[in-house]
């Protein structure tokens, strides 16, 4: 793939055949006269619900030394406050951008209305450690502008070295933003003619809008044939609301792209892409003579899902994933010995190492399906973990990878053998719904799949005493299958086993925050083929009575229940992480004094995008009391939200009936 690194290694070739061209020191930016407009932005001014507003952000990427690896970037801020709240936006935390970024400059300062101002001294600069390699230590920089009050005007200006100007500029904020500009000074290189088009073709200076709201626009200087730079404004930019379950923040943000990379259209830039994966998987599969033994060994399998089955076991059983797991060996006397890690050049020497990244299992992994006569290919895709891929930006953006298989009807089916955890045709949950690069097909993209609510079920089981004294305790159980099986068994990998227990049962904690916990026991923590099993004891304050009779609410001791949809209507898509299923019993053992004089009815509710059940059973002093709930797929768009949110309401409601105990009339007030 054509990347950031390659970008450079194409600068660096340069600036080595000729000489660099001499330029002065980054451009600085002042402080700007303080306007009567500034002062007027006000509740009065249409802003009314904000206590704050950015009357403007000013952005200066400045590329002209980036064949030297020295970038700059220059942001300046400038916020009128005139409420309570908006104090806050003087409490800044710089952008962190790359683990590499030096700040060189920083600057604030507060602007009272009889004009008096105080600036930001270098003793209320706070840097705080976020990363902690061998090597370095990697710090995040922070501070509050002082002599903040409810009307006045903030305004700071930070300034940082890069290697390279990161791609985004996020427009739109927590608070709106009148005026926002972006001048683009793009990397100056000289060349002979014989390497013009060359330079040309992959670094252009590229750039895309995405989700605004207002025409923005953009002045090339000096013009349009001969542009240096790039000036890019935009007026009047709506504050982001969030909204419950949908896509990641930075893919519903106004936002500015801006990159070098190809001048081709996207459509022959990601297909150009899928071949260049076919061509190196092609030079690094060439010597795999260890593979070829390995699949020896698959020969009596006839049907490719058999062979696929046992592929998919062999590298997960003998390859090392040194992306989730330190690579070490075992010697004879049971001692750890460090591997030093090498670089891979081929099949064989993962085979013959037994340890590989990621994308380099899913490679050996495709290269065994291919070399069995199966129609395997592999693909790479963003996660929608922080952000969606953005087709029309022509830049890697790829950050995972994975094996997809062709049939006869030319379907995809996605195996993912480099991830912990999943079983043969499971994906991670953040992979599904997302549009995957395939080498060398028809169509470039094919879209991810999203599992079955069957896929993922969560079944709870509950077995309570009701003392006399009318305390409640007994046992939790469950069994988790699919993704949350797998995230519960992800968050103890590479943990010591000490820790299992109390990292497990703040996953029951979460479920229901009332309950006292304790001897946690667990099965098939890591049988990833197995539903994973917890159970616990479980204690719970006394019920409150009131005279002969109290009100018993069975749901508040079992999972906890929301609903996270109120508002009226909405704008954006809803995604969940994933469908699923959750079930759950609770068997209730009444003291011997106590009776129930009636039970709610059963009820149940069905739609489009799922269901919820409640039953209420009632025999010789047992309340047996069973509940469901399923989402049938997590991608739904804006104009489904009253399926959803009727849905979650109904499961909501159902959670609320209460049931009246009262004491037998055969039992005396002394008992």
């Amino acid at each position: 793939m054509i990347n950031a690194k390659v970008i450079s290694l194409v600068l660096c070739l340069i600036s080595f055949l000729f000489m660099p061209v001499a330029f002065s020191k980054p451009e600085t930016i002042e402080w700007e006269d303080i306007t009567d407009a500034d002062w007027s932005v006000s509740t009065d001014s249409s802003y009314e619900g904000h206590s704050a507003v950015m009357i403007f952000e000013k952005i200066l990427a400045d590329d002209k030394k980036m064949e030297n690896n020295k970038c700059y970037r220059t942001i300046y801020r400038r916020v009128r406050i005139f409420g309570y709240e908006g104090r806050k936006q003087a409490d800044v935390e710089a952008p962190f951008f790359y683990l590499n970024q030096k700040i060189e400059l920083v600057k604030g300062r507060t602007i009272l209305r009889d004009g008096t101002i105080v600036e930001l001294q270098k003793s209320q600069i706070i840097e705080k450690e976020v990363i902690k390699t061998r090597k370095n230590k990697y710090k995040q920089l922070s501070f509050s502008i002082p002599g903040v009050s409810e009307d006045c005007i903030i305004e700071y200006i930070l300034q940082y070295r890069l290697r390279r100007n990161p791609h985004v500029w996020t427009v739109q904020k927590d608070i709106p933003l009148i005026s926002g500009e972006m001048r683009w000074i793009f990397g100056r290189f000289s060349a002979p003619k014989f390497l013009e088009e060359f330079l040309i073709s992959w670094v252009t200076p590229n750039y895309l809008w995405l989700h605004h709201y207002s025409r923005p626009s953009i002045k090339h200087i000096p013009n349009l044939k001969e542009a240096t730079e790039l000036l890019f404004k935009i007026d009047n930019v709506p504050a982001f609301e969030t909204e419950p379950y949908t896509l990641p923040e930075a893919s519903l943000k106004t936002r500015l792209i801006c990159y070098y990379g190809s001048n081709e259209p996207p459509i022959t830039f990601w297909g150009g892409r899928g071949t260049a994966i076919a061509k190196r998987y092609t030079r690094f599969s060439k010597k795999n003579k260890k593979l070829k033994k390995v699949i020896k060994s698959f020969e009596d399998l006839q049907a490719n899902h058999e062979k696929i089955a046992a592929a998919y076991k062999w590298v997960q059983e003998n390859l090392i994933n040194i992306d989730y797991v330190d690579a070490t060996k075992i010697d004879k006397s049971g001692k750890k010995k460090e591997i030093k890690l090498r670089e891979h050049r081929s099949i064989d020497d993962v085979i013959k190492r037994g340890y590989a990244d990621k994308e380099m299992i899913h490679l050996v992994f495709c290269d065994m399906l291919r070399e069995m006569g199966i129609d395997a290919r592999l693909s790479y895709l963003k996660n929608r973990i922080n952000g969606m891929f953005e087709e029309k930006a022509k830049y890697s953006q790829f950050n995972e990878s994975m094996v997809a298989v062709v049939d006869e009807l030319k379907n995809y089916e996605f195996y993912a053998p480099g991830f912990p955890y999943l079983n043969i045709g499971e994906i991670p949950w953040y992979c599904e719904g997302v549009r995957a690069l395939v080498a060398n097909a028809d169509d470039i993209f094919v879209t991810v799949t999203f599992s079955k609510a069957t896929d993922n079920v969560t079944s709870y089981k509950y077995q309570f005493d009701i003392s006399d004294e009318l305390e409640i305790s007994g046992q939790q159980s469950a069994s988790y299958s699919g993704h949350q099986a797998r995230k519960m068994r992800m968050e103890v990998l590479n943990k010591d086993t000490a820790d299992f227990k109390a990292i497990l049962l703040e996953v029951f904690e979460e479920d229901q925050s009332k309950a006292e916990r304790s001897g946690l026991e667990f099965n098939n923590l890591t049988k990833q083929q197995e539903n994973l099993e917890l159970s616990c004891q479980v204690e719970f304050p006394a019920l409150a009575v009131m005279g002969s009779r109290l009100i018993f609410k069975p749901f508040d001791y079992m999972s906890e229940v929301s609903n996270p949809f109120h508002a009226t209507d909405r704008r954006r898509p809803l995604l969940f992480d994933y469908a699923y299923q959750l079930s759950e019993e609770a068997i209730f053992t009444l003291p011997e004094g106590w009776q129930i004089d009636a039970l709610p009815d059963s009820k149940e509710f069905e739609t489009q995008a799922g269901s919820c059940r409640v039953s209420i059973s009632y025999s010789e002093n047992i309340l047996s009391v069973h509940r469901e709930f399923v989402l049938i797929q997590p991608f739904w768009g804006a104009d489904a939200y009253s399926l959803i949110k009727d849905l979650f309401q109904q499961r909501q409601n159902m959670s609320g009936s209460s049931i009246i105990l009262s004491k037998k009339t055969n039992v005396s007030e002394a008992d």
